[in-house]
């Protein structure tokens, strides 16, 4: 019961963290921003760390943490983007987050879902990804190309949330799955933001909330 009370309080105070870095955000002043984004990205690590607690200290939930960590790792980097080495942190930061993807399918495939499902939901849906993407008019310059494999990336990795909740149908493997969902929209409303020739609030906006509710369900699910 005290880890529920003390992950509720953590939620909380994450949720207090991204509203004011997602609503209350003022361009001129970055490092206030950096510093609002690294405690609520840091508090969504902390509630997979008292999951993982929570849980016995599983190996599946061990993997499930490393990716929260390199999400930490990746919102950090993006951040400081706005600051110095706008290019190099763009792609060390994205290189952050494929990482934690590959942790989120890593820990899927080791709690029983199969690589096979995942790879069909991936093919399945990606089409519709690049379609969306495609519906918005952008710039992409070099990033097209792993761009697209990134994007293919985090759609195979709700595919292997999709394999692990088909195999193994829990409480956990369905918060996770649509954890990953979320993470999924989130980085199309990222990539709308950063890439697309009209700039839209909405798009910056709803990128932060879908993904720290991402990020939430996904560390909720561990000790589920």
């Amino acid at each position: 019961m005290e880890n529920y009370i003390l992950v509720g309080i953590l939620i909380v105070f994450e949720a207090v963290m991204a509203y004011f870095f997602a609503f209350r955000h003022d361009p001129k002043r970055q490092v206030r921003g950096l510093i609002f984004k690294l405690l609520a990205s840091a508090s969504f690590v902390a509630v997979g760390r008292v999951a993982y607690q929570s849980a016995g200290g599983t190996d599946f939930a061990a993997i499930l943490l490393l990716g929260l960590a390199f999400g930490f790792c990746g919102d950090v980097v993006l951040q400081l983007r706005r600051l110095v080495f706008e290019k190099a942190a763009t792609v060390l930061g994205g290189l952050f987050f494929l990482i934690g993807h590959v942790a989120y399918v890593c820990a899927m495939f080791y709690g029983g879902g199969k690589w096979y499902a995942a790879l069909v939901f991936a093919i399945i849906v990606f089409p519709f990804v690049w379609k969306i993407l495609k519906s918005r008019d952008a710039d992409y310059g070099k990033l097209y190309i792993p761009g697209l494999i990134y994007m293919f990336a985090e759609t195979f990795m709700a595919g292997a949330g999709f394999a692990m909740m088909v195999s193994v149908t829990t409480v956990a493997s369905v918060v996770f799955f649509v954890g990953s969902l979320f993470f999924l929209v989130s980085d199309i409303m990222w990539i709308f933001e950063n890439f697309c020739t009209v700039e839209l609030p909405v798009y910056r906006k709803a990128c932060l909330v879908l993904y720290y509710i991402a990020q939430t369900m996904i560390a909720v699910s561990i000790m589920l």
